[in-house]
């Protein structure tokens, strides 16, 4: 089961991590990083699988899906574990198996005796997404119970489907787990049940098959011991890195055009420079302990070799993860620890090719070296290979032989179409985003080996001959030629001028507030005027109809007073009645004198525009008129300043 193909969310995330949101388990571990698409049993969405009363039935069950690890499981029947990868073991009864990717079990399933003719039962298999984010993903299957030797006479349309729901609402308290890695289940299960590890299962007395003869040799010669780290960095990156003992973390790559068989091969010329190997001598045994810094479970294969599992380290988010990534476990770095390892007697522990690697944690394993040969190591996750989970295994630095001819007849060249067709991955120092928080950048420790993570040093933008600007890597670049620190210099001098304009606004609104803003809205001109309230320090202005009183200090700043005049302002004034209300209730005349006498000590000018009506001007004196008289009449007590 998985997804139909990772070709679109690959570009997804390299166009900045624009994937659904990844799922988590129990633990807040990762389970996947693409959504459940959906999931077969044998090529088939709804499988029928046949069983008669007393049948014991012989399972090889595969998780050929290339994301989801699968939580296996025949309803109202245990199972009993017989080989894991294809490698017997001592039989281990349980209720329940999980599979990661390319992971294979061999169970038996016995039918009672009394099991009632014509009856359904689901064969599930859940993902090991958290229920609590409310769904469920998995496959099923039905188990149809029929008439001894009648197993291929049955329609499949004529199958009901069980009566229990399909859905898996609980998992019972005391159900014992193999090849399990999580703390929270171990927790909830009864003193009955367990979460089991795969190194719980135990080699089969025999150990006379192909891969644990060959085994058994790592307990009979020297043993090197080797470290091998795993590092995924999430979005923008998107990548996974290995470290072979210590190294640098490498973007695993190959080079398309170039095969390690061929007997020309160089690899000081044609091995990729990000290319991951780890270097064995042959004929030994070797101790590898893998380790991830990733927050996700892995499925680590290794071709041509099994491997004995001789301990896992689990670790949980709470103590050894961030929101980002775990640290590295020193649970197999001591020199004690190494050496109990190596004492491990041979047929303790099983034998795999593909074991799980738990999230934050790591795992102790055993092998044989063997002959001079390359092996190839990754994660059998498909993306995860695809983005650089992977290693060469170097067994006595081998070369092909000279002659080739141990190869087949039809091994293609390295000038057939497809090779010719493939884009050879580049190589880079990765870019180094000093702004990333949560320790979530690259180092300069990193090296990186896909167009998206090295388009700072590819691309035509980085090219100098391209552009006039220097490239610090990936950024944001002007069109313009002016450099960055003069634009910056520029804002900083307009954003000063803008602070002390407000300033001074604030400063004049002060002044004309001192306690409540007054003004009276009006319109009019005149032609002369006389200020008796000016002193002998203030030099009075009349120009164009506007009387001035300018301060001793000129500051640029004006306090216009409009029709502050006799006719408003003081009783006999013939529209006094209009205003006397709001003059006395606001107090106006008081606070305008406090204002212009304010407005003088300060240097502020102080403009008097009054309404005057001259005789000569028929419109105004038709416009100003009224029944007692004209309106502001030049030259009478009506039009004058107010003296107060």
């Amino acid at each position: 089961g998985g997804f139909l193909h990772s070709g679109g969310h690959k570009l997804l995330e390299m166009m900045g991590g624009l994937n659904p949101p990844i799922s988590y388990n129990d633990d807040k571990f990762s389970v996947g990083t693409y959504p459940w698409n959906y999931g077969t049993t044998n090529g088939k969405l709804r499988e029928i699988v046949p069983a008669s009363p007393g049948q014991t039935l012989k399972f090889r069950i595969l998780n050929t899906g290339s994301m989801f690890a699968l939580r296996v499981a025949f309803d109202g029947y245990r199972m009993t574990v017989v080989a894991a990868d294809s490698e017997p073991v001592e039989a281990m009864e349980v209720d329940e198996v999980i599979l990661h990717s390319a992971e294979r079990f061999d169970v038996l399933v016995t039918i009672p005796d009394d099991a009632e003719i014509g009856t359904t039962s689901w064969i599930r298999a859940d993902t090991l997404e958290s229920r609590k984010q409310g769904y469920q993903n998995g496959i099923r299957a039905i188990m149809h119970i029929v008439e001894p030797n009648t197993s291929n006479v049955f329609s499949a349309s004529l199958v009901a489907d069980p009566s229990i729901p399909i859905e898996t609402t609980t998992y019972h308290k005391d159900r014992l787990t193999l090849n399990c890695y999580s703390h929270t289940e171990a927790l909830e299960v009864s003193s009955e049940g367990g979460c089991l590890p795969v190194s719980a299962l135990r080699l089969d007395g025999g150990g006379t098959s192909h891969g644990a003869v060959a085994a058994a040799k790592a307990t009979t010669t020297p043993v090197e011991t080797h470290i091998v780290d795993w590092q995924f960095m999430a979005s923008p990156q998107f990548a996974h890195f290995v470290r072979v003992d210590g190294g640098k973390w490498l973007q695993d790559a190959m080079f398309a055009g170039h095969s390690m068989l061929l007997p020309d091969y160089d690899a000081s010329k044609m091995l990729h420079p990000n290319s991951a190997v780890l270097n064995v001598d042959a004929g030994v045994g070797a101790i590898v302990i893998w380790r991830s810094k990733t927050s996700m479970d892995h499925p680590i294969h290794l071709h041509g070799r099994k491997v004995e599992i001789l301990d896992e380290h689990i670790s949980q988010k709470s103590e050894a993860c961030d929101q980002v990534k775990c640290v590295l476990s020193e649970a197999f770095t001591s020199d004690d620890t190494l050496k109990g390892l190596a004492d491990i007697p041979f047929g303790k522990k099983p034998l795999k090719d593909t074991f799980i690697l738990p999230a934050g944690g790591a795992v102790a394993t055993r092998f044989y070296t063997g002959d001079p040969a390359l092996w190839f190591a990754h994660c059998h996750m498909e993306s995860h290979r695809e983005d650089g989970m992977a290693l060469i295994l170097n067994v006595g630095d081998y070369q092909a032989p000279a002659d080739g001819g141990w190869l087949p007849s039809d091994y293609p060249t390295c000038d057939s179409p497809f090779l010719l067709s493939q884009k050879e991955y580049p190589f880079c120092d990765c870019y180094i985003n000093e702004d990333a928080v949560m320790g979530s950048s690259l180092t300069k420790d990193h090296r990186c080996s896909r167009d998206h993570l090295c388009f700072h040093e590819s691309s035509p933008q980085s090219s100098l001959a391209y552009m006039p600007l220097e490239s610090n890597g990936i950024s944001v670049r002007s069109q313009y030629s002016i450099p960055p620190w003069a634009i910056s210099l520029l804002i900083v001098v307009v954003v000063a001028l803008v602070s002390v304009l407000i300033a001074y606004r604030i400063k004049l609104i002060a002044l004309c507030n001192k306690d409540q803003h007054v003004g009276i809205k009006t319109t009019g001109s005149i032609e002369e005027s006389e200020d008796s309230s000016s002193t002998e320090d203030e030099a009075k202005v009349i120009h164009s109809g506007i009387a001035v009183t300018n301060g001793v200090n000129d500051t640029g700043i004006a306090v216009l007073l409009i029709n502050f005049q006799n006719e408003f302002c003081h009783e006999g004034g013939l529209l006094h009645h209009l205003a006397k209300e709001g003059i006395q209730k606001n107090e106006t005349l008081i606070k305008a004198a406090d204002l212009a006498r304010v407005a003088r000590e300060q240097g502020v000018m102080v403009i008097h525009a009054p309404t005057i009506i001259n005789d000569s001007d028929e419109a105004d004196m038709s416009k100003y008129s009224s029944e007692e008289g004209t309106l502001f009449k030049a030259k009478t007590w009506n039009s004058e300043f107010t003296s107060e």
